[in-house]
């Protein structure tokens, strides 16, 4: 309840046993985070044509002092636009909103979870961490990490491409069972220069496509 930022631009968690709903993998994730001993630095990259929603990566290191002990940077870089250009339910843009994309990108960097390289259907490590995160907050689920790809021809010959992702109610067990709800973007107007959209739009990155 005491998690803020001081004036300087540190996030600061206060009292961390004042705490009200939530999730305990997010907090636990923030601690770890601000205990490192690494520098995550948080960035406001509005319409940028290169980060897809939000990206993380290993910008420097420094050494500290007499004992060469080293700090690691991390630029970890938003998009608050492209969340605006998503179209689907509430209850799926909640699960995919900037405080997750955020978490999501920690992981990355904090616990070294990755993406699934292979396999359109794997959800991989790191979201796999970030849906118990979804549990916990009562939202959906992510159902798998790589996108839907869908191209449209316009008239005049033109391929459109739509990405879309699914989530899933997190009540029943059985995941055909569960109610499933989509979130579609365009790649051309999300981040068209961004290293994965640039491969969805070539058809050079594997994606589901239905």
């Amino acid at each position: 309840m005491e998690l803020g930022f001081d004036e300087q631009g540190g996030l600061t968690l206060g009292n961390r046993q004042r705490i009200q709903g939530g999730s305990a993998t997010a907090r636990a994730l923030l601690i770890a985070a601000v205990e490192s001993g690494n520098l995550y630095e948080l960035e406001s990259h509005e319409r940028s044509p290169e980060v897809a929603f939000a990206r993380i990566y290993a910008s420097e290191y420094r050494e500290i002092g007499e004992t060469g002990q080293r700090l690691d940077i991390y630029q970890l870089q938003i998009d608050f636009a492209d969340f605006d250009r998503l179209q689907g339910a509430r209850e799926a843009k909640a699960s995919f909103d900037v405080g997750i994309a955020l978490l999501h990108e920690l992981v990355h960097g904090v616990l070294k979870l990755q993406d699934p390289q292979g396999g359109t259907d794997q959800i991989g490590a790191c979201d796999a961490h970030v849906n118990q995160m979804r549990r916990e907050l009562q939202l959906l689920e992510r159902l798998y990490y790589h996108p839907d790809i869908t191209v449209y021809r316009t008239p005049d010959g033109r391929g459109i491409v739509n990405a879309s992702l699914v989530f899933v109610e997190r009540a029943a067990a059985n995941t055909a069972a569960r109610a499933k709800y989509r979130l579609s973007w365009l790649p051309s107007q999300v981040s068209p220069n961004a290293k994965n959209i640039t491969g969805l739009q070539q058809g050079t990155l594997v994606a589901r496509r239905r």
